[in-house]
């Protein structure tokens, strides 16, 4: 009988299970990186943290999960020998011979075959408007969309605030999980105002993934293809046609970008934005923007406001309020990195008469820009990178004196 650990508790996991030789296999526990998960019971087996894999005795790590290389990566910093790791979705037909005994080859054939096909699908469904983006034709409905470059101009230029939106604020409005919040109807009633009630002063920013992908790196462009394939009538119900839009890839400039020679420019460029400014920094209580790093080091100075890291709009009015204690002046500046509570906020610090961007994931982005990331998106010692396996997992003790003197709140 195989001693056999699954790392991952998702809907991939279910079609693991689907096909788990269960007369050859001994399910001892599974691993899963969301804290909310870790201590609970999985198909009546315990979910563990998965450093716990190191105290344990196993035959296999059985990874359920399509994002497959950085949990492998994960599981080898803790010393599991490579041999050990079979991930689910790997799709190495040689290989499978390993997986006899643990697997039904057929069932593992046939999830592969499917996502293939759901691949292709993509692709079918985005064509029309990927090429219609490019030859301007009239029957494919588009948002106008400005570029990166336009949009950081005329933050700077006109000192506007932005509002950005992307596939998890639409989730959001429409009652889906976004990885830093919880459903929520009012929040999600509050995106809603945001995108069709302009404010003086005050811009919004949607992802370009509407049509021509080619900017982007060819498996961020599959994952957007897949959005659009699921979504794209759901965001076009509330997309104004009509009216211009600015680029929300101004915080997500280096990572998915397929060009990465145009990522300095962008970030020396987006950095005259708070340039002499006196900044206030409204963040997760483990976001640390611009902390251990030159970000900020133009800035006029930073004061920081730290809110809870998931779930911030439950703490909305308290935020609001205390960042509108703050005198008005033209020298202030909020910047906000706080999930799509900061989408809203933006907006209403627009209308009571601040500047407030809304750039969170910005100082990550820069953060992988130093250490010349690639192929795979790392975790950020001592900040809170959600788009990583055990990036969540972050140490509330953070020994930078210049960050802890830098705080003036704590909403928690």
């Amino acid at each position: 009988m195989n001693q056999v650990l699954i790392f991952g508790t998702g809907s991939s996991a279910e079609k693991v299970l689907n096909n788990i030789c269960t007369g050859n296999v001994d399910i001892i526990g599974y691993l899963d990186n969301s804290v909310k998960k870790q201590g609970i019971l999985f198909h009546g087996v315990n979910v563990f943290p998965p450093e716990k894999c190191i105290e344990m005795e196993f035959d296999y790590i059985l990874i359920a999960s399509v994002k497959y290389e950085p949990i492998t990566e994960e599981l080898s910093g803790f010393g599991v020998p490579k041999e050990k790791i079979l991930p689910y979705f790997s799709f190495r037909h040689n290989d499978y011979e390993r997986y006899r005994g643990i697997i039904h080859i057929e069932g593992m054939v046939y999830d592969e075959l499917q996502m293939e096909f759901e691949d292709i699908e993509k692709y079918i469904h985005n064509i029309d408007y990927e090429i219609a983006s490019k030859l301007e034709k009239d029957k494919i409905q588009l948002p106008v969309i400005k570029s990166i470059d336009e949009t950081i101009d005329e933050i700077i230029e006109k000192k506007l605030s932005i509002s950005r939106y992307g596939d998890g604020e639409f989730d959001q409005i429409d009652g889906r999980r976004e990885g830093y919040q919880e459903p929520d109807f009012l929040l999600s009633e509050r995106l809603k105002e945001v995108l069709i009630k302009p404010v003086p002063g005050h811009i919004v920013g949607l992802a370009d993934i509407y049509g021509d992908l080619s900017h982007l790196d060819k498996k961020y462009a599959d994952y957007f293809r897949n959005v659009m394939l699921k979504y794209r009538q759901n965001h076009y119900r509330y997309i104004d046609m009509d009216r211009v839009y600015y680029n929300a890839f101004i915080s997500r400039i280096y990572s998915e970008m397929k060009d990465k020679s145009k990522s300095k420019g962008w970030f020396e460029k987006t950095r005259k934005i708070w340039d002499g400014r006196d900044v206030v920094i409204v963040e997760g209580a483990f976001t640390r923007f611009g902390a251990g790093n030159t970000l900020l080091d133009n800035a006029g100075s930073v004061k920081r406001i730290l809110c809870p890291s998931e779930g911030a709009f439950e703490k909305y009015q308290q935020i609001l309020d205390t960042c509108c204690q703050f005198k008005k002046n033209v020298n202030l500046l909020f910047i906000l990195a706080l999930g799509p509570t900061a989408t809203v906020l933006a907006y209403d610090l627009a209308k009571k008469g601040y500047q407030a961007v809304d750039i969170g994931h910005f100082d990550i982005e820069y953060e992988w820009y130093l250490r010349g990331v690639k192929e795979h998106k790392v975790i950020i010692e001592g900040k809170y990178v959600n788009e990583v396996a055990g990036g969540n997992n972050v140490t509330t003790q953070y020994n930078d004196e210049k960050y802890i003197n830098e705080i003036i709140n704590e909403i928690i």
